[in-house]
């Protein structure tokens, strides 16, 4: 005879488990999210700090405050990413060490993408 309640138990265990997987999944994903997200900032930051320079330089202008100001905000976002960065990796349980292979960061040996700007664990930029 079928126990039902042990069936039901079972099926419970089972459905908490897929709950706390997807919980878990969609929690990565928006950490990812978040991480592009400041990636993209900082990289549209340098690029109209790289601007400014250009256009004052190309002007034979000069205007210290303005650089610092776009220069200060580069560095905060540059901050951001790597405080997101190290409490990714604090998350992630510690790996042995592996041989460096093309597709590694160079500097905490985890796999990252091929192509990739940042490893995606300690947040160093690679290439």
């Amino acid at each position: 005879m079928i126990d039902f309640d042990a069936l039901k138990k079972s099926a419970a265990a089972v459905a908490d488990s897929a709950l706390r997987a997807t919980v878990d999944l969609a929690g990565k994903g928006k950490q990812q999210m978040d991480r592009l997200a400041l990636e993209n900032r900082l990289r549209r930051a340098q690029q109209e700090l790289g601007a400014l320079v250009y256009a004052l330089h190309r002007a034979g202008e000069e205007n210290p405050q303005l650089v610092q100001r776009y220069i200060d905000a580069v560095a905060q976002l540059d901050e951001q990413l790597s405080a997101m960065s190290e409490a990714a990796c604090a998350r992630q349980p510690a790996a042995e060490p592996r041989p460096q292979q093309p597709d590694c960061c160079p500097h905490c040996g985890a796999e990252v993408q091929p192509g990739a700007t940042f490893c995606g664990c300690c947040g160093a930029k690679l290439g």
